[in-house]
């Protein structure tokens, strides 16, 4: 259904290879959910003019949505800003004659956005300001998604402050400073906003943005603000305006990096993608379009030559599996590349693994390359909660030249930096498993694979949430 037509028109004339960045924004007040949008990009070319341009790095991106901070002062107006430990925040008002050095916020009224903003260090010299409010939260309800999250403050010429957090962190939370050329506050813009666009200038003042992290899924943003306890000198107060937030949208990563796919629904371990069959040993066996497992003697073999996995520049694995409940308490591995070691073949080398249990309760992903006395001991890896509940779960895991990413179920769980062996070109090829490890001894993985997928580069997080069956900020 054709719910709104529009054409831009963008002519850029240069010399080749000139850059020339084209941003549209798209109205979808009309759209309903459910509702599919069509983008249509061409490209033209003069007559008698160069081959035709490349069309490239196509992005969509959602709008910010700004929230004004406010307390329980007003009983005709929604308090969404509290203390940090729950309890009702009524910030008085100081008139003109600043906030004082009580250690308490106050409200200046008829400022900024909302009319108000929440101040600390408002009285200071040249040599003292030594004042130190109580930590603050803003929460806001949303609907369930991914969202990345910004907080908002004042600043004139001075350099003004704020510390803010997606944690109510331990000590103190992250500080950000206006006018830090070195720093992560920047002047906010009015084309980051959706309508309506919050006040940007007041006077001699300004708002600045800071972006202060991404959710995971959530249907409730909270967000820690704190003065600067640490200042003892000049104009370093903080006026907290409110946040914002966007949803991250998930993209579809296509299958042009998809080199490997086994989906078990024709009831082969056959690669649908390449050619790098599977061999099912054991008992292992396919129902339903799964690969089932039972830990006992059996898993699914690839053939690692033919993967090749130490030829990637990057990598991304993925799996959505099911685990036998309770029954993956050992050293367990969903998935594994690598070798067990000729001389002690209890021992597993060179390897990239993803597990959903182990005996120490967590998920993993982890690579270990080049250590043949305690591979274990140099991992770069990234723990996760340990699934080992009988419920369908999603897991991926993503590699670079520089760092290893674990995802479960579209949140990501975190990265690490890799050390100076644990990279791609050293894994080795010798083994590829589904459901066993290259370690000889440790027992082999319960449950069952609905799919399993090999890329051959680093999804995005956003690419990620999609084959998560993430799709709700797209509707």
């Amino acid at each position: 259904t054709l719910l709104d037509y529009a054409s831009y028109d963008h002519v850029a004339l240069g010399t080749d290879g000139e850059i020339f960045p084209v941003v549209v924004t798209l109205d979808l007040s009309k759209a309903n959910a459910g509702d599919e949008i069509f983008l249509r990009f061409n490209n033209y070319m003069l007559e008698g003019g160069d081959p035709w341009p490349v069309l490239d790095n196509v992005q969509i991106t959602s709008l910010i949505t700004y929230v004004d901070a406010k307390d329980a002062s007003d009983p005709n107006v929604a308090a969404n800003t509290t203390f940090a430990t729950g309890e009702e925040l009524i910030a008085g008002d100081p008139g003109t004659s600043g906030s004082g050095a009580d250690g308490l916020w106050r409200q200046r009224a008829g400022l900024a956005n909302g009319g108000n903003i929440f101040e600390s260090g408002g009285s200071w010299e040249a040599d003292l300001n030594t004042e130190d409010c109580p930590r603050l939260m803003t929460s806001v309800d949303v609907t369930e998604g991914v969202y990345d999250v910004y907080v908002y403050f004042w600043a004139d010429a001075a350099q003004w402050r704020i510390q803010a957090s997606l944690e109510n962190l331990d000590g103190d939370l992250p500080l950000y400073l206006a006018h830090d050329p070195n720093g992560e506050a920047a002047l906010a813009d009015a084309s980051y906003f959706g309508e309506p666009v919050p006040m940007l200038a007041e006077s001699n003042r300004n708002l600045w943005q800071v972006w202060i992290g991404r959710t995971g899924m959530t249907s409730t943003i909270d967000v820690y603000i704190d003065d600067d306890p640490n200042h003892l000198t000049g104009n370093a107060r903080t006026w907290y305006d409110g946040i914002g937030y966007k949803p991250v949208l998930p993209s579809d990563p296509g299958i042009g990096n998809l080199t490997h796919s086994y989906t078990f629904e024709n009831g082969t371990a056959d690669d649908m993608i390449g050619d790098a069959n599977g061999v099912l040993i054991g008992d292992a066996n396919i129902v339903d379009g799964s690969l089932i497992l039972d830990g006992l003697d059996d898993w699914m073999e690839m053939p690692g030559d033919v993967i090749d996995i130490n030829s990637y520049n990057e990598i991304t694995i993925e799996a959505w599996y099911t685990p036998t409940e309770g029954a993956n308490t050992g050293f367990t591995m969903l998935a594994s590349f690598g070798l067990s070691n000729p001389n002690a073949t209890w021992m597993g080398v060179d390897y990239l693994m993803i597990t959903s249990a182990r005996g120490d309760d967590v998920s993993r992903a982890a690579i270990s390359c080049g250590n043949y006395s305690d591979p274990w001991a140099t991992e770069s890896l990234v723990n996760g909660p340990e699934y080992d509940d009988g419920l369908l779960h999603h897991m991926v895991a993503t590699v670079t030249a520089t760092e290893i990413a674990l995802y479960i179920d579209g949140e990501l769980m975190g990265k690490s930096a890799l050390s100076e062996n644990n990279h791609i070109e050293n894994i080795s090829t010798a083994q590829a498993y589904l459901g066993k490890a290259p370690y000889g001894q440790d027992p082999e993985w319960a449950g069952t694979i609905d799919e399993f997928n090999i890329y051959n580069r680093a999804l995005s997080e956003a690419e990620v949430l999609y084959l998560a069956g993430y799709r709700t900020a797209c509707q």
